[in-house]
């Protein structure tokens, strides 16, 4: 009996396959709100717990702590305040500090001075090549290689500088020198250089060059033979003109867009938390705890939002009830049909019990497909909302 019910349930369901498409597509949905906030909340979470538990401590300039901690922890490439390089000397003996100057961008992308020290805190794979040590030179994360086609030896030009920042910060050519392996963090998505590049990217270093201009407007030619800036003011640093770059100042002044602390042990965090206390410049932050709290607003939000699947959920079921009702009433002469065949009670609610069941399996398979494509990007997405 139940194999053929299943047959007549199967072929009804088929035969009427758009209103089977319609009641599986609204099941669906139903589960699948749910299942994308409970995807979305654990990637977060996974997320921002594993960044913010690498990084004890960042040191930056007095505001939000969220903004400071995200941007400096997600690497956003918007211009923000800056504070000295020279702030991180209380530190001294206590942890390894590791600068970062944010603001810069390369077709899109962030371009980030730092030092080896935060390819080590992350734990980047970039082979044996270092870009921090000479003018020019750049690492790029796995996305950036991947969507510009970079390699080894490829040169990516540096974003105009917004405003009335335009004649006073350069564009630079940088050469990438290395690829990092891919991490599915924000490290992908970023070029790394050295301060020193850096710097120069923020107007404060430069060439003293002298250049004759040739008949072709488009370049000029310096007098011991570099490449000097073309038309659209990019500047190239080579072998011939790399030690014409110089900087005004003190270093210790230069900006820096925040410091990471990587503090070997729980005494030296509670000293150098003594040491920044009462700075009313200056707010030494941890991580872990804005992000914790920052957390447990999302955890609210998706309560909810749960709650709003609930009701969707049971407003479905409603819907799906009210459906099936309707179409048993419009099947009136198909049951007397059946029963003149000789089709018992039993038979009939199996044949409507199967077509629901089939119904349910197809909305469950189709949420499932789609939580599972989304579970690829998710990573992604959350990198580009933060």
């Amino acid at each position: 009996m139940l194999a053929n019910a299943a047959y007549l349930a199967g072929n009804y369901v088929w035969h009427h396959r758009r209103r089977s498409l319609l009641l599986t597509t609204c099941c669906a949905t139903a589960l699948l709100l749910p299942l994308v906030s409970w995807l979305f909340f654990r990637d977060a979470q996974r997320m921002m717990s594993h960044r913010a538990d690498t990084t004890p401590f960042v040191l930056g300039p007095v505001g939000s702590q969220l903004d400071l901690t995200i941007r400096t922890l997600y690497l956003r490439p918007e211009v923000g305040p800056t504070i000295h390089f020279g702030d991180v000397a209380r530190a001294d003996g206590l942890a390894t500090a590791i600068p970062l100057l944010l603001g810069g961008s390369a077709q899109g992308f962030a371009v980030v001075g730092t030092t080896d020290d935060y390819v080590q805190l992350r734990k980047l794979n970039s082979g044996d090549v270092s870009p921090f040590d000479s003018l020019g030179d750049c690492i790029a994360g796995a996305e950036v290689a991947r969507r510009l086609g970079l390699q080894p030896g490829a040169t990516v030009v540096t974003d105009a500088p917004a405003g009335l920042d335009l004649g006073l910060k350069p564009r630079l050519r940088l050469r990438v020198v290395g690829l990092l392996e891919k991490t599915s963090t924000a490290d992908d998505e970023v070029l790394f250089v050295g301060m020193k590049t850096s710097w120069i990217l923020q107007g404060i270093g430069h060439s003293h060059e002298h250049f004759e201009w040739s008949h072709d407007s488009s370049t000029s030619v310096a007098s011991h033979g570099a490449i000097a800036p073309d038309a659209s003011g990019i500047t190239e640093i080579t072998e011939d003109n790399i030690d014409t770059f110089h900087f005004h100042g003190k270093e210790q002044e230069y900006p820096v867009s925040a410091f990471l602390f990587d503090v070997p042990s729980e005494r030296n965090a509670t000293l150098l938390l003594g040491r920044y206390v009462d700075d009313t410049r200056l707010q030494l932050v941890r991580p872990a705890e804005v992000l914790a709290k920052l957390m447990d607003t999302v955890f609210r939000v998706k309560v909810v939002f749960d709650g709003l699947a609930l009701v969707l959920a049971v407003v479905t079921a409603l819907l799906v009830g009210l459906v099936i009702s309707l179409s048993l009433k419009m099947r009136e002469r198909e049951r007397w049909t059946l029963v003149r065949l000789g089709a018992s009670r039993q038979m009939l609610l199996a044949i409507y019990g199967l077509e629901v069941i089939y119904i349910l399996i197809a909305a469950m398979v189709l949420a499932g497909v789609a939580v599972g494509l989304l579970s690829l990007v998710s990573s992604s997405l959350l990198l580009r909302m933060l």
